[in-house]
């Protein structure tokens, strides 16, 4: 068990839309994260962060309450470097996680 009843609790990951470019940064947080990232499983041994925290928050008994989503929109997944489109949008998602702490 990770969580150790921590007061805030932020999630950085990549995510994929079609509607967005590469490197856009998307920011949730409490409810909005269950309500905006209704991702599905690829195969039945990845989850997507919003299935996950979704099951997690119905059963851990205590869940976090101040809870914040930060996404960087990337295009292809897999081994390599990193597009300079999502290097530009770790910049701008690392201002936002210092916004939140």
């Amino acid at each position: 068990n990770v969580y150790k009843n921590e007061k805030k609790v932020v999630f950085i990951d990549a995510v994929y839309s079609e509607r967005m470019e590469a490197g856009e940064v998307v920011y949730f947080s409490g409810e909005e994260i269950f309500k905006f990232l209704n991702d599905v499983a690829v195969d039945a041994h990845m989850l997507g962060v919003g299935e996950g925290l979704k099951i997690l928050k119905e059963v851990m008994p205590s869940f976090p309450k101040n809870l914040h989503f930060i996404g960087i929109s990337c295009k292809k997944f897999g081994v390599g470097e990193m597009s300079i489109e999502v290097e530009k949008g770790m910049e701008e998602a690392i201002k936002k996680l210092m916004e939140i702490l």
